[in-house]
């Protein structure tokens, strides 16, 4: 017997399968864990663990596995979720219709960003768009570029913002269902110790770098690719100190005389300020990101997802939007 067949046959047993449990599920199945799932949705975990529990018990099927550290679902999970997606992202734009009608913006805009765009370019941002829309809940969640579209496409997160390398075509460009645009270009500079013997200069070539160590990101990061094509064109062949997962261990591994490292003008902008590191320029083209922001075609017309985009264009453009 099918999902749906089940879930009807319950239903009609006395036991009805409502929103607010498929929420909760459709919360569980996203975020991975019931910790997740309650900080997200403002409930206590013992609650969320109670309605999975009446959910499974009315449809008469399992659709979480808890073992490990990550939920895993099941088949009938698994089909659940794919349901359930467009569906609250069609709920989720319902109630911003109902409270824009009443003069406001509100919500919810779920957004995926890469690393670098999570921690360092959105959040003057958000926190400009919060102060204008102070009915939007933001929820922000950090992966790599190739989750970020996954989200979007799966309805997971109404807006993405990735990294392409500057000049190249975004490689979601063959994503028929993605709305993609411009975002911000990024820099990239070398990050040295203040005590590096090239810590005064204000520029290197790539050639440079051949011989030195260096603190790199793990494999299939945007601004790796960036650096390793560059060395390849030179003919250089890196030394790898470390790989690490995230910028702030680079900056501490750097500042701690273990390697230089590659990384985005925002990324370093306070430790320059505070002269714990120093950023010198690279020679040479093509030392730059291009962040993109991306959308579902059928979440075009959403309301919070429109309105912060107008204020994104805006800022892009030196000027504010009309009130």
């Amino acid at each position: 017997m099918g999902i749906s067949r089940r879930l009807c046959r319950r239903r009609r047993e006395g036991a009805p399968t409502n929103l607010h449990r498929l929420r909760i599920f459709h919360t569980l199945a996203t975020t991975g864990s019931f910790t997740g799932a309650a900080r997200r949705l403002g409930i206590s975990q013992p609650a969320v663990t109670i309605q999975l529990r009446e959910l499974e018990d009315a449809s008469g099927v399992r659709l979480l596995e808890r073992g490990g550290r990550r939920l895993q679902l099941t088949p009938a999970g698994r089909a659940l979720l794919r349901v359930s997606e467009p569906l609250f992202a069609l709920v989720d734009e319902a109630e911003t219709v109902l409270a824009r009608a009443g003069g406001a913006v509100a919500g919810t805009l779920r957004i995926a960003a890469s690393g670098t765009a999570g921690a360092y370019l959105l959040p003057p941002l958000l926190t400009a768009f919060r102060v204008r829309h102070p009915r939007v809940r933001i929820v922000l969640e950090t992966s790599n570029s190739q989750r970020v579209l996954e989200q979007v496409v799966a309805f997971q997160a109404d807006l993405g913002v990735f990294a392409a390398p500057d000049g190249a075509a975004p490689f979601a460009a063959a994503e028929p269902r993605l709305v993609i645009q411009p975002f911000a270009r990024e820099p990239l500079l070398l990050a040295v110790p203040p005590a590096h013997p090239w810590a005064r200069r204000t520029a290197i070539g790539v050639g440079d770098l051949a011989g030195t160590p260096l603190v790199l990101r793990e494999p299939g990061s945007t601004t790796r690719r960036v650096l390793e094509a560059q060395l390849e064109r030179a003919g250089v062949v890196p030394v790898v100190a470390m790989e690490l997962g995230s910028n702030e261990a680079i900056k501490h591994a750097v500042a701690a005389g273990l390697g230089v490292a590659v990384v985005g003008a925002h990324v370093v902008a306070r430790e320059v300020a505070g002269r714990r590191l120093r950023a010198v320029r690279l020679r040479g083209r093509g030392f730059a990101l291009r962040f993109h922001v991306c959308y579902h075609r059928d979440r075009r017309h959403a309301p919070v997802l429109s309105a912060f985009l107008a204020l994104a264009r805006s800022r892009a453009r030196g000027r504010r939007p009309p009130a």
